[in-house]
Parts: structure tokens; C-alpha cells; sequence
């Protein structure tokens, strides 16, 4: 599509909780993804609920849509799904409540700044008499002092969003996290005191130690099926709300709209939610930042496949804490590349104590994996399944083998004189110095599992160690005539034009002499002319980058370019 030939300016795509209030985003015509067709249900069938999703899922948003629908009806929400058909006539003031940020990591603060969030909470819902007691620091003050206040009130809604930030802040540290989790007892202690007309409560993990869970008024919906779409975008979704947004990046990357969808795929869906493995989820975050690109880059910019979610998720004290007592090696990323990571619907859902979290429970929860399937002999009831699990998509495989890269560098599994030498090389452009550092990681990483690696996870380790050097690197890149493996760009000083290496990697097979020149450099031809016949990098001229074609051989030794 022209974007010349568009006949209304393109919606604005909200990103973060500050833009994430349903009447703001109403009020200034943002372009929103319709989740609100189950809410009626969900506050119909449940009175107390709870549902586990990564970061960067949607769970404020859900939290901001019920704060309107419980505070204003459905007046705000014509042409969404729910419109006319909000089950509830009456208006209830909404105590909401978001435990994610810097004021809830450390112990020494958590509980005044619970306190003052819950006042201004109410304050805010129209309770003017909390305003009264924000001096006070200590639940023994707010305890004594609220009841007073809060009995002249009807039924509240409290939503509560990211309950476990504080817990998840503090998992690499047993005696903060003790000291957080006593905190956290005695709040959820007092919610579930109170007069409730509904409660919601959104995290990642599920912890015995805080009683919140060890009650059976608390519905966990998280991997209920019929609320599986919940939170992240379906295919249509994305299809329908991004319409002209998938029509101008194809335009803008010089493919077809079908090529497009197939990269968005690859790089962003393969999220699941439910124990029937029946639906499978784009991460909100990524898709939203994607398509944003079109309205920040200017036209004469490349659209880029980045780790949006990824990024912005960081490296959680948790994944990092694990990694370090677990010492996992390279094996376990071909393990989750080839699903053959089995984890029981009792790892995935029911509350555990702290020292139980195991390191793959660990990963699912936050979002690393993912279910795929469910394993066979497939159990009736839901609650004695197990599913295989692997990476979900391209962007979080490329994350989570960069970590596995930081992590092994700092145990001393791999050298930072190998990243040091293999950033210094694709500076100076010297791709044989380049291989040489690149083996030292296969001869560091790969010792046991060299043998019966294939050429994808050769690919991964490749691109995720030079992405590990800080580069901009994209995976299997399309276009009208096929997909490059690896492009990396450098950032060229003195230059408004970046470099970009279009690499095609080759695998020797068994039963080749891995010795033999001739075979190597067949190969070697082989993929250069694969890179010119298909013309890998060629839509990269089009934004200015100069593009330099690199063929890379690999035997069960070494590579060669």
C-alpha cells in the first residue's frame, strides 16, 4: 500500500502503563486491540480471581479496561465486544494497586510505600477520608484506622497488578525475600478480610509463602482454556487491528504482505496458555513496538524484527540467580529447542514454596518457554497432564542464548576475550579473525554436543554471540526469493550509512570428508552464490546500507569463510 493512498491518518499504537487508561486512550483515538469480549464472563463466573502472564502481556491494561467497566459501565467502550452486554447495573468504587516498581524491591520500604499506595488508591476511588491517614507507615496504624472508614463503604473491586514484583525483585537474596514475604502475608491477609464485590490479582509466579494462595476462594484462570485469549493478540487480531500497518511495513521491507506475516510469526507468536495447547498468542509488547516503527523511522528507514519484549522484560535477578545455582551448559538450549522440556501442569500452575521453584518452572512462568504440546498418554483430567515445552518464537530464543552467553561468560565458561575479539573483528571488518573467535565459542559451548548439532543451533549460537557483542543482528531475513540466515549491521563512524553482513552458513554433512578443501570450498560457492542469485541484503541498498556478503562452512571442527 501507498501510504499516500491511505484515506485517514493511521492510528496512534499506545506504549506503557501511562498510556494505558481506557478513557485516555478512548479520548485520543488510539488504536486498541479489542480484549474485552470475555470480561462479562469473567466477572460473572468468579468473584476472586488470579491469572499468571509474562511482563508485557496486557495484565494492566485488563486491570485499567475492569477499573472503567466497574466504575462507569460500558458508556465508554461503544464498538468493543462488550458494549451493551456488561452484566452489571452498579457502580463501585475500584481500589487499584500496582506493586511493580522500584519503591517495592527493597524490605526496608515495601510496607510504607504498600501503605501509601493503598491510600491514595482509595482516595482516588472517591474514599476522601483515607487522605486523612496517609502519615501513617504501618499496617498496626492503617489496620486500626481503616475498618472505621471502610465500613461506611459498600462492596469494593480491588485489583491488584504485578503482586510478585516484589518477591521476584528479591529471589537471588533468601533473606530479603523472607523479609518481603512476611510483609506480604499480613497485606493479603488483610484483602481477604475485606467486603469485596471483585477482586483480581495478576503476576507471574505463585508462592505458598504469602497464604494468598492456599485458599480455595481464589479462582486461578490461567490456563483455563476459555480464557486463554485473554491477554496477547490472536492471529486475527493482529490481521484486523493492524490492517494498515501490515500493508505499509511490506511496502517499507519490499516483501508480500503473506512474507510479512510469516516473519511476525516466526519472531513473535508461539505463546500458550491453557492445558488443551489449542491457542497460540503474539506478545502484545513486541507486536505494538514492530508496528510503531512506521510511525518513529522515516520512510526511508529499515523496519527491524528487534527483541522488543525481550529487552524491555531484562534480565530478571530471578533467570540470573537460577542460572548460577543450576550451572546449566549449552545443552540445555538444544534441549528446549527440540521440546523435549516435560513439565507437569503442577509446575506450571499450583503455588510452591521458594526453595522449590525449579529452574524450568521458573523459565515457563516468565515466559522463556512455553508449551507446545501436550505429552502423551494425554490424561483426561487437565490437572495430571504434562506438556513438552521449548522456546516460543525467534526473539526469545535469540534472548535467552544471549543470556545463556552472559551468564557462561561471567562463570568463566566462555572467555571475554572471545567477545572482546569477536566485537574488535566486526569493527575492523576482519571476518577471519571473526571465525576464529566465533570456534573459540563452539570449542567452549558446544564440547559434548558439537557432533549432533544441526545447522539451526549452529545459526542461533552464531547470531546470539554476535548479538552478545551488542550488534544489531536478525535472523533468517525474507524476502521475495528467500531467507538469508544472519544479518548483522555495525554502525560505520563518520558515516550516516551502516555496514550490513549478509552471512549464509553451510553445515558438512557426516558423511562428507570434513577434512577435504575441495568440499569445503564447494560449499563455500555454494552459499555465495545463494546470496547473490537470491539477492540477500539487496532491500537494504534501498535504506542506504552498504552490504557485504559473507559465506561461512562449518565441519565438526571448525568454520570457515
Amino acid at each position: 500500500m501507498n501510504e499516500s493512498k491511505l484515506t485517514f491518518p493511521l492510528k496512534e499504537i499506545p506504549l506503557g502503563i501511562g498510556n494505558s487508561k481506557w478513557s485516555d486512550l478512548r479520548k485520543n483515538n488510539k488504536l486498541i486491540v479489542d480484549k474485552t469480549a470475555l470480561l462479562g464472563e469473567l466477572v460473572t463466573d468468579f468473584d476472586n480471581v488470579f491469572i499468571s502472564r509474562p511482563r508485557r502481556f496486557g495484565k494492566t491494561m485488563l486491570l485499567y479496561m475492569l477499573e472503567e467497566l466497574f466504575k462507569n459501565g460500558d458508556k465508554n467502550f461503544e464498538g468493543t465486544a462488550i458494549y451493551g452486554k456488561w452484566p452489571i447495573t452498579e457502580h463501585y468504587k475500584v481500589i487499584y494497586i500496582s506493586f511493580g516498581g522500584a519503591g517495592f524491591v527493597n524490605p526496608s520500604e515495601i510496607e510504607a510505600n504498600i501503605c501509601s499506595a493503598l491510600l491514595t488508591a482509595m482516595t482516588r476511588a472517591g474514599i476522601y477520608e483515607a487522605a486523612t491517614l496517609t502519615n501513617l507507615s504501618t499496617f498496626n496504624q492503617l489496620f486500626i484506622n481503616l475498618p472505621p472508614i471502610l465500613a461506611k463503604e459498600d462492596a469494593l473491586v480491588y485489583l491488584i497488578d504485578e503482586w510478585d514484583f516484589p518477591l521476584l525483585s528479591n529471589l537471588n537474596n533468601q533473606q530479603k525475600f523472607d523479609d518481603v514475604k512476611v510483609i506480604l502475608e499480613r497485606f493479603y491477609w488483610w484483602l481477604r478480610q475485606q467486603n469485596k464485590r471483585f477482586t483480581l490479582v495478576t503476576g507471574i509466579m505463585r508462592y505458598k509463602e504469602t497464604s494468598y494462595f492456599t485458599g480455595r476462594d481464589v479462582f486461578d484462570i490461567s490456563l483455563m482454556p476459555k480464557y486463554a485469549t485473554l491477554l496477547g493478540y490472536t492471529q486475527d487480531e493482529i490481521e484486523t487491528a493492524f490492517a494498515d500497518y501490515i500493508d505499509l511495513s511490506s511496502t517499507r521491507l519490499n516483501i508480500s504482505k503473506d512474507e510479512l506475516l510469516a516473519d511476525l510469526k516466526d519472531y513473535y507468536d508461539g505463546f500458550c496458555f491453557d492445558y488443551n495447547a489449542s491457542v497460540k498468542l503474539y506478545c502484545p509488547w513486541s507486536i505494538n513496538n514492530f508496528f510503531k516503527q512506521i510511525k518513529i523511522n522515516t520512510k526511508t528507514e529499515q523496519l527491524y524484527y528487534q527483541n522488543f519484549w525481550a529487552d524491555t522484560n531484562g534480565d530478571p535477578a530471578a533467570l540470573r540467580a537460577f542460572m548460577n545455582s543450576a550451572k546449566p551448559d549449552y545443552s540445555l538450549i538444544t534441549k528446549i529447542n527440540d521440546h523435549s522440556v516435560s513439565l507437569t501442569s503442577a509446575k506450571l500452575a499450583s503455588p510452591q514454596y521458594f526453595s522449590e521453584v525449579e529452574f524450568y518452572s521458573l523459565l515457563a512462568l516468565n515466559g522463556y518457554l512455553t508449551i507446545k504440546e501436550i505429552e502423551k498418554p494425554i490424561a483426561i483430567n487437565p490437572k495430571d497432564r504434562s506438556f513438552l515445552c521449548g522456546f516460543p518464537n525467534r526473539e526469545v530464543t535469540l534472548y535467552f542464548s544471549k543470556t545463556f552467553l552472559e551468564y557462561a561468560t561471567d562463570n568463566k565458561i566462555v572467555k571475554e576475550s572471545t567477545k572482546s575479539g569477536l566485537t574488535q573483528a566486526i569493527e575492523d571488518g576482519d571476518i577471519a579473525s571473526a571465525c576464529i573467535y566465533i570456534n573459540e565459542y563452539l570449542r567452549d559451548l558446544l564440547f559434548d554436543v558439537m557432533a549432533s548439532a544441526n545447522e539451526i543451533q549452529y545459526r542461533n549460537l552464531i547470531a546470539s554471540a554476535i548479538s552478545f557483542s551488542s550488534f544489531q543482528v536478525r535472523e533468517e531475513t525474507g524476502n521475495n526469493k528467500g531467507r538469508s540466515d544472519i544479518e548483522v549491521e555495525v554502525a560505520v563512524s563518520d558515516s550516516d550509512n551502516n555496514l550490513v553482513y549478509v552471512i549464509e552458513l553451510k553445515l558438512m554433512s557426516e558423511d562428507q570428508d570434513q577434512d577435504s578443501h575441495d568440499a569445503k570450498y564447494k560449499l563455500l560457492d555454494e552459499a555465495q552464490q545463494q546470496i547473490i542469485k537470491n539477492g540477500y541484503g539487496v532491500n537494504r541498498f534501498t535504506h542506504g546500507k552498504h552490504v557485504i556478503g559473507v559465506a561461512l562452512v562449518q565441519n565438526n571442527v571448525n568454520f570457515f569463510t
